[in-house]
């Protein structure tokens, strides 16, 4: 299980470089010193060494979560993917012969991987991780094919003149975005990891071994449904969200009826089949045990389901993280910030970037930031710096930051900043582009500020929900964000603006253009009706948004609105809401303890119903009892292009695949 973060900064070496972005030298580096790493991992063994990583590659930008597996392990072993120390805080200690840790960010091909014991000895698998060339996102999807995956490029390979290749069959339906990513759907193929193939004219094909998974049941990874219709035979597993291990004895019945025949309680592998020629068609499963929130889900056609229930007493305090190491542990980077003042030319000279005349009252300022990985908030200014700055000669403004590891990218804008602060107003900036730090590292750079934001962009909102100043939603906010992909999110404070009228334009000035060392950028837009961080509102998200000054920002879903209950017992214990005219994907509802938030029930619900009802479960032995007193039921529509409710899996709770969302809900009690 992973560990959540905790703050730490390591006491660093800082080293100046006069270009690009490097890191700084290791005295000691990190060869092996046990050099029989190809053995199995089985049985006890009293050497220290790592015999396999499993899955053995991944996206560059690091994340995922890997086992390793070897001998000689310790509470205390730390993980390197080449030079790049794994997260500290996602590294868990399993047993002497495995653990499990987030992959580092890093550079696309092999690299090292090296464990590292509390007494400072060390063991190496060379070339034990590949940091793909290509990415899949989502990375699975089932063996009938239809799964719409985004596919990156890190180096930005991709053109329209390619051909590519998914387990042999060539895709098709290709939305080039930019030559760093595409859009398509996957064919069909039998069970397995298929290899990713760009086949040009003018080149040697590129390939990307074992880039997608196709399965045959539900995703060994997220669970959910496997997609094929129902006929005469229907397969449930319920697991432990934490860590996916089965719950035995955990009672589960079909539909609301509490007598129905398609009823029972699962075995050790937290499964139970129900086969009847009657079972056809659309169904409603529920899956109860004491110690777990009740989990239903209504409206599906899928012959496997796997469900992942949440325990009422979680554990507080997973295995994870190093003893004696803080679990967050920052990298730093240091460098220095130029204007330019002639082509090809630098120095610090403020005004050819940063022109006359200065507005009254204010100063020529410097404001450096790093992207982030989440469109959920905006980047945070990490470094200020202002005319009365000492610059070195030769060198520029110099800085020093303490920033999150990762893939990113390193931007500064200059402007003019008034003398408390509170406004600033950005004219040029600069950019560094791929960036990879790894926990503890120093790293050296150099932003050139260079480029004027001479850009404007128009966002219109189309029929968005409409305000309501008693019961909300009671402003729009629109967020202008530019992606860059692995190097993640640019997400300025002032490109984002709220307004109560939505009849007209939102204009955003000084704005980066898509050119230069952003021609493989995005635009995407976050638009939302909201109620000031409560309920109600509603949320679209668009993406690879290219080749306009113009953006329309649509799909909004209406507010679903609670019908029944709304403050008295439910009828019949049957709910009920007005949803939207477009229709949600699906709809997830929680029922939670009012006023402590404590669970309850969990309700995943198919896109095209509005009702429910739930079963009485009060006579059965071993599932959670009624609450007594106020409850709270949340509702939240999704909708994801292009999903069939019959193929989701627990990885599509995840705002990376939504485009829109609406969320409401009402007091109540039983």
């Amino acid at each position: 299980m992973i560990l959540k973060r905790l703050i730490y900064i390591l006491s660093l070496f800082f080293l100046f470089s006069s270009f690009g972005c490097e890191t700084a030298p290791s005295e000691e580096g990190w060869n092996s010193n046990n050099q029989n790493n190809n053995q199995p991992d089985a049985g006890p063994d009293s050497s220290f060494r790592v015999t396999k990583i499993e899955p053995n590659h991944g996206p560059v930008k690091g994340g995922n979560t890997v086992t390793i597996r070897g001998f000689g392990f310790e509470e205390g072993t730390r993980i390197f993917f080449g030079e790049h120390w794994a997260d500290p805080g996602n590294t868990v200690f399993i047993a002497q012969n495995r653990m499990m840790v987030s992959v580092p960010a890093g550079m696309t091909g092999y690299v090292n991987v090296t464990a590292q014991n509390s007494d400072m000895t060390k063991t190496t698998l060379g070339n034990g991780y590949f940091y793909d060339r290509f990415t899949f996102t989502p990375a699975s999807g089932s063996m009938s094919g239809g799964t719409y995956v985004e596919i990156s490029s890190p180096e930005n390979e991709f053109n329209p003149d390619q051909t590519y290749y998914l387990g042999g069959k060539q895709l098709l339906d290709i939305n080039l975005v930019s030559n760093n990513k595409l859009i398509t759907k996957t064919p069909p193929h039998p069970p397995g990891e298929v290899d990713f193939e760009v086949i040009s004219s003018e080149a040697s094909p590129l390939i990307t071994e074992n880039a997608f998974l196709y399965y045959d049941t539900t995703d060994p990874a997220y669970g959910g449904m496997n997609g094929e219709e129902i006929s005469g035979s229907l397969t449930i597993t319920a697991l432990n969200i934490y860590g996916k291990e089965p719950i035995a004895n955990a009672f589960v019945m079909l539909g609301t009826n509490i007598s129905t025949p398609f009823q029972g309680r699962t075995n050790s592998d937290g499964q139970i089949t129900f086969a009847s020629p009657d079972l056809q068609g659309q169904q409603m499963v529920t899956v109860a045990h004491e110690e777990f929130e009740i989990y239903s889900i209504i409206g599906f056609n899928s012959s496997e389901i796997t469900l992942f229930l949440t325990p009422f007493d979680p554990p507080s305090n997973p295995t994870g993280g190093i003893p004696g190491v803080p679990n967050e542990v920052f990298a730093h980077l240091t460098g220095a910030v130029l204007f330019q003042d002639a082509e090809f030319e630098y120095s610090c000279d403020w005004d050819i970037m940063v022109p006359d005349p200065v507005p009254p009252g204010y100063h020529r300022a410097v404001k450096i930031y790093q992207t982030l990985g989440s469109y959920s908030v905006a980047s945070p200014q990490v470094y200020t710096l202002t005319e009365a700055s000492s610059c070195v000669d030769e060198f520029g403004f110099p800085f020093s930051l303490t920033i999150y590891p990762g893939s990113f990218a390193l931007y500064a804008l200059a402007g003019y900043q008034n003398a408390d602060g509170s406004d600033f107003i950005p004219v040029s900036y600069g950019i560094v582009r791929n960036i990879f730090a790894g926990a503890g590292e120093n790293l050296t750079t150099k932003i050139r500020i260079d480029r004027f934001l001479n850009h404007t962009i128009q966002v219109d909102l189309d029929n968005p929900p409409p305000l309501d100043a008693e019961n909300g939603p009671l402003e729009y906010k629109v967020k202008l964000i530019t992606d860059l992909g692995v190097d993640g999110y640019i997400i300025r404070k002032d490109s984002t603006q709220t307004t109560v009228d939505a009849t007209s334009p939102l204009i955003f000035e000084n704005q980066m253009q898509i050119y230069g060392e952003l021609s493989d950028a995005t635009y995407s837009i976050y638009a939302e009706a909201n109620t000031q961080g409560s309920y109600p509102f509603s949320q679209v998200f668009k993406k690879n948004l290219v080749g306009s000054s113009s953006f329309e920002v649509d799909d909004f879903l209406g507010i679903p609105t609670p019908i029944s209950p709304d403050g008295a017992p439910p009828e019949n214990n049957r709910f009920s809401f007005q949803s939207s005219v477009i229709k949600p994907t699906f709809s997830q509802i929680k029922i939670t303890q009012f006023p402590s938030g404590d669970r309850f029930w969990h309700i995943l619900l198919n896109g095209e119903l509005s009702s429910f009802s739930l079963p009485r479960l009060q006579t059965v032995d071993g599932v959670p009892p009624l609450p007594v007193g106020q409850l709270y039921w949340h509702i939240q529509t999704i909708l994801v292009p292009n999903l069939d409710f019959n193929n989701f899996t627990y990885r599509y709770l995840s705002q990376t695949y939504w485009k829109s969302n609406a969320a409401n809900g009402t007091s109540f009690s039983f």
